[in-house]
């Protein structure tokens, strides 16, 4: 559930543009090291951030 949330925020602030990417990829380290998150998805949210620069 916490990793369909942060896909939807992401996009929803790419489009607006306010994303702030090092923000995000702290809380995405936090999320990991709690196991709200897996490595896979961890690096799927990452990637997913650097698309459309």
């Amino acid at each position: 559930m916490t990793f369909e949330i942060i896909k939807k925020a992401i996009d929803v602030q790419k489009r607006k543009g306010t994303l702030d990417r090092n923000a995000m990829m702290n809380k995405l380290d936090v999320f990991l090291l709690n196991g709200r998150i897996s490595e896979e998805e961890y690096n799927e949210i990452a990637k997913m951030m650097m698309e459309g620069n």
